[in-house]
């Protein structure tokens, strides 16, 4: 079982309305070192979608989100910072509340032999059209498949 808390969240209805571009989603997770950050245990970056994307003024635009990460806290968005994972590319209409992106976090030394920078975050790529709409959730968990959103607990 993981436990999720405010230390592994990127974003909590953050919105998504960014111009074609690629813009950071959040907040960045400081790992304080640059190292593999699962040390051999599974790690995924879950993005929900909370509130429907539009795709923008045409409804064509398209939407990835990506895992980099930097040493800055505001990760760059120019191509300097290190890309470890893609989502695939997906029609913006086609993101409706409750539409889940899975990003398995890469071991330490992928294939691209690119390690973890301090700062790990999110970013939105959007080609075509810029978003008008849309709010998105993004945390890490252990648990791709039995992640579930459960109430605040009372003890």
């Amino acid at each position: 079982m993981s436990i999720l808390d405010q230390r592994l969240e990127f974003a909590d209805a953050v919105s998504a309305a960014i111009e074609a571009g690629t813009a950071n989603v959040g907040d960045t997770i400081d790992i304080s070192v640059a190292r593999d950050v699962g040390q051999g245990q599974p790690l995924y970056a879950i993005i929900t979608v909370a509130t429907l994307f539009d795709g923008g003024a045409t409804t064509t635009g398209t939407t990835a989100f990506q895992l980099v990460s930097d040493s800055t806290a505001t990760p760059s968005t120019d191509g300097s910072q290190t890309i470890h994972a893609t989502t695939d590319v997906i029609l913006g209409t086609s993101l409706v509340a409750g539409f889940r992106f899975v990003i398995p976090f890469p071991a330490g030394d992928n294939a691209n032999g690119a390690v973890y920078e301090r700062y790990v975050g999110i970013q939105q790529v959007q080609a075509e059209e810029g978003e008008d709409d849309g709010v998105v959730n993004a945390f890490v968990t252990l648990d791709n498949i039995g992640w579930t959103s459960q109430p605040d607990a009372s003890n």
